[in-house]
């Protein structure tokens, strides 16, 4: 499902940068890690955020861009940037599917 999706795309964050990827002590702290990862979430994106004052504290926070991932994580390929772009989005809608990802350019040598 969304949530294994989400949490492959921060394993392989997590093996390229040597450390934890969103490493908050409490559940706001993290979120805004996250943010500050994936960018604000907007409109349709937040569709799925059902607990209220999670998603009025998510409205009401400023706008910051998604990160560069090439920047982020500098001894990655093009091709691991771009799974990881498809695994790491806010909305679960988003990201890539299990079989997609599997079938992706940079598990390649993986396929039979």
């Amino acid at each position: 499902g969304w949530l294994v999706r989400r949490s492959v795309g921060c394993i392989l964050a997590e093996l390229l940068k040597r450390k934890p990827l969103f490493p908050g002590k409490d559940y706001l702290e993290q979120l805004n890690l996250i943010v500050k990862m994936l960018g604000t979430p907007r409109g349709s994106e937040l569709q799925f955020v059902t607990q209220k004052n999670a998603h009025s504290y998510i409205t009401n926070m400023a706008y910051i861009p998604r990160a560069d991932f090439a920047a982020k994580f500098p001894g990655a390929s093009p091709a691991c940037l771009d799974l990881l772009d498809q695994m790491l989005q806010f909305d679960p809608r988003r990201r890539i599917t299990v079989g997609r990802a599997l079938q992706h350019p940079w598990l390649a040598e993986m396929h039979d």
